[in-house]
Order: structure tokens, then sequence, then C-alpha cells
């Protein structure tokens, strides 16, 4: 008997896809199925293809190579060979015309699937009992959807993205599963990890970035549960800003009642429900919300705050163009967890590089430790080269100071969790690391 192919198994038994249909056609079985905001399409073992509800494609498993496209357009090709006993993670971005030419073969992959239902090429696989079935005309007027993404569609996408955000973008660790507005406004020329400031190109105000972030998701939003507020100095005027962008993103997305009624009524098909904001501060000059403010913000939504430390030291700090003291640090953690808010701490690994290797790791222990952290805080471990990108790296080496990065960052890296393990066991701070590359 022939091992059953992927598409046959989710047919049956894929609990995830509460909407799905099986098909045999001349080139053997495909599995179609609807889940929370997204579809997917599975020939056999491969290729296969993850769509959200407009169509757009998102992961694909081409030749037995996983892609990655992203909503600003560009796509990472995953590759993960064996080397010895270890798999390793190798990941390029597609140059244009190698990505131009994956974007043709998804569309045409729909169009020929398309053609061959209009055919009667394609037998019916009805899914077990229980199981919702999908229509061959719902099946095909999805598929339409996914035709109409090609060359220009796509190039109109990315200029959607650009009138939405500012580049570069650092997005916190939630970001990826969120909705992300981008705000804020400073005259820092750095931003976290001393990657450059862009926040002064936005949009001008919170409620046309909302809307412009509406119009390039679309029914993506379905697949967010969540909306990130990013951006320089969201908080260096006590609170007023973030609260300002929760207002005007609450009458855009769905979040309260009366704006998910009207996402419903433009996207019927796509029902969406927003639970919860984060917000995003990676410096602490400015005094921190007070009492009432952190209140107000808790009322609204905020149910975690991002803070980007980079270091304990001082010294390394510096590097950065980071001169916060860290009483006032202590104070911003104080307030927002006074007012029942979550914190996530992110700290760099391989900051300051050999000279301050050992005052980097025991100062940032020390730190982290005098905050006032529980069970639903995380921190966050990030690569120092990895956040500042290459013209940072560049800068810090002629400082004399580069990050570190491969092994020696690596021990760094163990050495701090090592050293954080009591908080781990004793607050029940979770410790976890990150990289842009998940963004």
């Amino acid at each position: 008997m022939a091992d059953e192919t992927e598409a046959a198994c989710l047919l049956q038994k894929g609990a995830q896809y509460p909407r799905r249909l099986g098909l045999l056609g001349p080139s053997g079985e495909v599995f179609a199925g609807f889940r929370q905001g997204a579809f997917a399409l599975y020939f056999g073992d491969e290729p296969y293809f993850h769509f959200d509800l407009d169509g757009r494609w998102q992961r694909a498993f081409v030749a037995g190579i996983h892609h990655v496209k992203a909503l600003d357009t560009t796509i990472d090709a995953i590759d993960r060979p064996r080397e010895g006993v270890n798999l390793v993670l190798r990941r390029r971005t597609l140059p244009f015309a190698e990505a131009g030419d994956l974007d043709a073969r998804v569309r045409s992959v729909a169009l020929e699937l398309n053609d061959g239902l209009g055919r009667g090429h394609y037998e019916r696989l009805a899914p077990p009992p229980g199981v919702a079935p999908i229509t061959i005309d719902e099946l095909r007027a999805f598929l339409d959807r996914v035709t109409l993404w090609d060359a220009s569609a796509w190039f109109a996408q990315r200029e959607r993205y650009l009138d939405a955000y500012s580049l570069p973008m650092f997005i916190p660790p939630d970001g990826p599963n969120s909705v992300v507005i981008q705000g804020g406004g400073t005259s820092r020329d750095r931003s976290f990890g001393g990657a450059p400031s862009t926040s002064d190109h936005l949009p001008t105000g919170p409620a046309l970035r909302a809307r412009r972030v509406a119009d390039l998701l679309g029914r993506r939003v379905a697949l967010c549960k969540r909306i990130a507020l990013v951006g320089d100095d969201l908080f260096g005027d006590g609170g007023g800003h973030v609260a300002a962008m929760i207002r005007e993103a609450s009458d855009v997305f769905p979040v309260t009642p009366d704006s998910r009624r009207r996402w419903e009524a433009r996207y019927p098909d796509a029902a969406a429900r927003i639970e919860a904001f984060s917000a995003y501060c990676d410096d602490f000059q400015t005094p921190p919300p007070d009492a009432e403010t952190w209140a107000a913000l808790r009322t609204s939504g905020l149910r975690r705050v991002h803070l980007a430390v980079e270091s304990g030291c001082p010294a390394v700090r510096a590097l950065f163009e980071k001169t916060w003291d860290e009483g006032r640090l202590k104070a911003f953690v104080a307030g927002l967890k006074g007012a029942g808010l979550a914190a996530s701490i992110l700290v760099l690994v391989g900051a300051g590089g050999e000279e301050y290797d050992a005052r980097h790791v025991a100062e940032t222990v020390r730190l982290i430790e005098s905050l006032d952290l529980g069970p639903n805080d995380f921190l966050y471990l990030l690569d120092a080269a990895d956040v500042a990108g290459p013209e940072a790296v560049a800068r810090l080496a002629e400082l004399g100071h580069p990050p570190w990065i491969g092994p020696s960052a690596h021990d760094q890296r163990e050495r701090l969790k090592t050293a954080l393990e009591p908080l781990r066991n004793a607050r029940k701070v979770k410790v976890l690391n990150f990289t842009t590359e998940k963004q």
C-alpha cells in the first residue's frame, strides 16, 4: 500500500481546517482548506502553498525549499540541509527576477487548477462526516482571487507598504503575528541597537497611519489578534501619543464592537477581532506615564510594553548613544506593572564586543534582576549585529567595539541564560531567544 500523501492526510485529519475539500486529478491528490484567516493548497506532498484571504501567498514549499513572502513583497528561501548529525538553517532573500518567477509560478498553479476544475478534470473527494466541505464554486472563486496577484498587483502592494511605513523598522517579538502600526517622532539619530532612526519620514497623524496599514493588510487582519505599536519615542510625551494611536486604531480596526461591525461590513468573509495592544519603548530619558495614564492605557486595551534596554552597562549603552538612568527604567517598569501590564525586556547579545564582555553580562543580569518582573514577563536575547544592521555595525567597528558574532556571541548568550536561571526559577520570567529573521 502506497504511503499516504500530505494532501490525503489533511483531508482526513486536518482539524485546523474546519472547511476542506479533496480533489483527485491527473497528477494525483489535491487538498484545499480554509482555516481562520487563511487558505491552503497541497498537491500530494509538494508543492504546497498558504494564502491570506485576499489571495496573497505567504508561505510555499517548492522543490524541497521553504519560501516566506513578507508583507513588503520580499521573499526569503529557507533551506534546512543536514550537516553531519545536525540540521542547519540557511536563509537568503531572493533577487528580484527570482522572486518574480516564484510569484508567477504560484499564480500559474491557481490558473491551471481553476482551468482543470472548469473542464471537469478533477474528481471531488468529500471530507470526513461532520466536516463542512468547500464547494467547487467557492474554491474557484478563491482561485480567481489568487490569480489577481500578477506582477503589477505585487508592485502596488509594495507601494502601499512604503506609504504605510518608514524603513528600516524594528518590530518587537509579537509583531510578526500582529497588525503593526508605526508612530512616534524623535530628534535622535539612532534607534534600538544603533540602527538609524526613521520615524520622521512617517505619514502625518496616527489616524492616517492606521488607515494606510488597514488598506495594506486588507483581509489579512483576520490572522491577527494584536496590534503592535512601534517606533521611536512613543512614550516621549508621557503616554499621550500611545493613547492617541490606540484611539485611532480602535476606530479603524476590529477592536471595539462598532469597529468590528464596520470591518465585517467591508469584509464579510474575513471576520476579525483584535484582542489587545502592545507598545514599544527604546529610550527612558523622559519621565514615564503617571499611574492614571497607565491605568487609562490598560483600559483602552494595552496589555504589554516592550522595553529595549540594550545593556545594563552604561558604557555599552553609550556606544548606542543611550544615556538614560537606571532609576528611570525602574520607575517605568514599576508603573506599568502597577497597572497590571506585562513587560518584555529586550537585551542585546554581543554588544560592546570583547572589551565589555564581562561587564555587559554582569551588569545586565544585575539590572534585570532589580526590575519588578514576574511570571507573565519575558526577557528576549537578540544578537546586537542582527538588530543594528550593516551601517551601525560599521560605525561600532570604527569606534573599536564591533559587536560579537558567531561562536563568541553564542558563548555570551549561554552565559547570560545561565546567570539568569535563578530569575527564571524564582520569578518564572521567560528567557527567550529572538532574531529579526522571524519578522
